[in-house]
């Protein structure tokens, strides 16, 4: 049921990365619904965009994700 709601969630969000590819906010809720649905690869490359767009908040946070995803 939550793996529904999950991929529900990730319509608009992938919806709203086309209309704001460097959000990170966005980045960040899309890197974390891959997470929670084990699709790790996925959820590593939507943080590596939070790297390579956000601030340094952004950034020390999906360092902190990558890091516990292995990376």
């Amino acid at each position: 049921m939550l793996t529904n709601k999950l991929e529900e969630a990730l319509t608009p969000l992938l919806k709203a990365e086309k209309l704001a590819p460097t959000d990170t906010i966005i980045l960040n809720n899309i890197a974390h619904c891959y997470n929670l649905l084990n699709q790790k690869d996925k959820s590593i490359a939507y943080y590596q965009k939070v790297l390579q767009y956000g601030d340094e908040d952004a950034k020390a946070f999906a360092q902190e994700q990558l890091k516990e995803l292995g990376q």
